[in-house]
């Protein structure tokens, strides 16, 4: 039986897929929970996770940025952010 996603702001909200593997619409409620915490349009979020690293967690740039939102490791430092391939403080 398949679900309909629910659209919240633009962005497809779907029922969690039975993979092992994250996939794009694995991170939409993580999305919109940060974008909303921040004050950013979740679809704008999405649009950078989405050309920085293609919603994989573990990218690395060839100039050494990190993670989903591809985060230079002095950024982060400056940032705080421990664990820059981590999903929720990339």
């Amino acid at each position: 039986q398949r679900e309909d996603p629910v659209r919240v702001e633009g962005i497809a909200i779907a029922p969690p897929r039975r993979v092992a593997v994250p996939t794009e619409r694995d991170y939409d409620e993580l999305i919109l929970e940060v974008a909303t915490q921040h004050g950013v349009e979740p679809g704008l979020v999405k649009a950078v996770i989405a050309a920085e690293s293609n919603f994989k967690p573990h990218a690395v740039s060839r100039v050494g940025a990190q993670g989903l939102m591809q985060l230079m490791p002095a950024t982060a430092a400056d940032l705080g952010v421990e664990r820059p391939f981590g999903v929720v403080e990339n």
